[in-house]
């Protein structure tokens, strides 16, 4: 096994399926796992996974923002699914829902195409808690009517699967699987696998190592390009401060004049001149 830091260890024994580092390597190119998931989401007994894609980047344009799927997978009648695993409730507030089924239906039809069919799409987020005030393990959304609740002639799903609320049966299970720690105390087959593979064998803890780095070094380069940028913002503040200051001394401008361009009152550029 490489070099690992306990460190690095210690954090991996602590990750549950939850979590962002452990997920992407359970999920990388888990066709049985991705399906068992699937069909206790939607209900969709014989459904078949034919390509699936984890951390898939979704382009929008120049002015619009793209999006990355946590997982992406499409099924053998042509269904298309978005899973997304999420630990913060504002970051699977319906808006979020709406705008990433918006980025699967705008991927479904190609230029050139003259009538617009767009296959059965699911959005669904796996959540620690939600907001809605009726409490239920499952939340399924559909277009309809609002007096009638007659349905909309179109096969979009969201999907909330919340993990604070008590379940029954296989849906209990998977509750308490996506939350355990450990491989060994968890209760359904494939997910008990697909976790002792991530913790315990030398390519599963390579790989969550590898990952939890890279995330870690995206925030330190984060984290030096803010202070960078603030940096700079801070020296041309700085330089336009003193450049009124300068024109307000030679007479070229007012201090009020001069304090609106600091965006300052004319006492405070008055302090400032007397300082000088």
């Amino acid at each position: 096994m490489d070099e690992y830091t306990e460190k690095e260890l210690n954090y991996i024994a602590r990750m549950c399926p939850m979590n962002d580092v452990m997920m992407q390597v359970m999920f990388e190119d888990n066709v049985e796992l991705v399906e068992y998931i699937l069909r206790l989401m939607t209900g969709i007994k014989d459904l078949t996974v034919l390509r699936m894609e984890i951390q898939k980047n979704i382009n929008g344009s120049l002015l619009y923002k793209s999006v990355r799927f946590d997982v992406y997978a499409v099924d053998s009648a042509g269904r298309k699914y978005n899973l997304e695993i999420q630990n913060k409730p504002s970051g699977a507030h319906g808006d979020r829902a709406r705008y990433y089924m918006g980025m699967m239906d705008t991927h479904s039809v190609k230029k050139g195409e003259e009538e617009i069919i767009l296959p059965q799409t699911y959005v669904i987020f796996i959540v620690t808690s939600t907001s809605y005030e009726i409490k239920k393990p499952l939340y399924h959304f559909i277009y309809k009517e609002i007096e009638t609740n007659l349905p909309l002639d179109t096969e979009s799903h969201i999907i909330y699967f919340d993990l604070s609320c008590n379940a029954k049966k296989e849906l209990e299970d998977l509750q308490h699987d996506l939350q355990c720690v450990n491989p060994g105390d968890m209760r359904i087959e494939v997910m008990r696998r697909s976790a002792i593979w991530c913790k315990e064998t030398d390519i599963g803890v390579r790989k969550m190592c590898a990952i939890s780095r890279e995330i870690y070094q995206d925030g330190v380069d984060a984290g030096k390009k803010e202070g960078i940028d603030i940096g700079k913002k801070e020296g041309i503040d700085i330089g336009k401060r003193e450049a009124v200051i300068d024109y307000v001394k030679k007479g070229k401008l007012s201090i009020t004049e001069g304090a609106k361009d600091l965006n300052i009152t004319p006492s405070e550029l008055e302090d400032m001149l007397k300082a000088k």
